[in-house]
């Protein structure tokens, strides 16, 4: 699948959250980052738990341009009430593909460190 088809005409980024609380294997959220990593000409940032023994972590380190890691739990904005709800059940990251992917020669992607936005 490509995404930009998806996309406004004028936008190259795609914002996705992936569901990770139905498989806790982690299954599911490979096709993602699969599929993030296979997008020519559209960045990509998603929302991942990161399980760093998954095979999807392995494809996202080996891939993504960009991976920013949180402490702590990100709070959600809860759609009726308008309120940030802290309903994670452990840390996240951003993981991000550059629409002009950089990665090269099998470097490292940046990787950051830092507290959770509230």
């Amino acid at each position: 699948m490509r995404w930009v088809n998806y996309l406004p005409r004028a936008s190259s980024w795609a914002w996705c959250n992936p569901p990770y609380s139905r498989n806790e294997t982690g299954r599911d959220l490979l096709g993602w980052v699969q599929c993030a990593a296979r997008q020519d000409g559209v960045g990509v940032v998603m929302l991942l738990p990161p399980s760093m023994g998954s095979a999807y972590m392995e494809l996202a380190w080996t891939t993504a341009d960009e991976i920013r890691f949180f402490r702590g739990r990100l709070a959600f904005i809860h759609p009726d009430t308008g309120e940030p709800e802290h309903n994670g059940r452990g840390g996240s990251c951003l993981v991000v593909w550059y629409p002009e992917r950089r990665r090269r020669g099998g470097d490292p992607p940046l990787a950051t460190y830092e507290d959770a936005p509230r």
